[in-house]
């Protein structure tokens, strides 16, 4: 009888406490809610390996046209040291950019059938260096207001090279 009770007290000890624990843990990092505002945080690999901070901004910015229409435009942008001096990560996401949601790189192949979409670039910020265009991936905007912007994005560069730079992380944009 006694080991009957410490076995299920080790199963519950050791086997269900530890599910639940696992269960529980916040995934507020996923939605980048846990990072400082005003930071972003990603994993890279290609021209640029292993993790890469640093700081995230964004900005609304009116079009006005010729034909009297008012566009606007999200500008979303990290700048690290970590990478090289001037290096700029830049994305515009010109389709409905004040609410949530999931935006898709748009192909720059496309970019005189329409306007619309996310459009990237990263410049590492190296002499002689080739800029790398957004080429595929997405950018999830979680969490928009007018001082702040978070999200997570999952993007793939090439530059005319054929070079790559693979980004996935999170930011917290002010």
């Amino acid at each position: 009888m006694i080991q009957t009770v410490v076995k299920s007290l080790r199963v519950f000890v050791f086997g269900i406490i530890p599910l639940f624990l696992i269960a529980s843990v916040s995934k507020d990092h996923e939605s980048g809610k846990t990072l400082e505002k005003g930071t972003y945080e990603c994993e890279a690999s290609g021209a640029i390996n292993g993790k890469v901070n640093g700081f995230a901004f964004f900005k609304i910015v009116k079009q006005h046209h010729d034909s009297g229409q008012i566009s606007q435009r999200l500008e979303l942008s990290f700048k690290t040291e970590e990478i090289g001096k001037n290096a700029l990560i830049q994305f515009e996401l010109t389709n409905k950019p004040d609410s949530k949601g999931v935006y898709k790189i748009k192909n720059l192949e496309r970019l005189f059938h329409g306007l619309e979409g996310v459009y990237g670039y990263a410049d590492l910020g190296k002499q002689n260096e080739l800029p790398f265009f957004a080429s595929r991936g997405s950018i999830t905007i979680l969490e928009n207001g007018s001082d702040i912007l978070v999200g997570n994005l999952e993007v793939g560069f090439k530059n005319a090279n054929n070079e790559t730079l693979n980004l996935k992380g999170f930011f917290n944009a002010k």
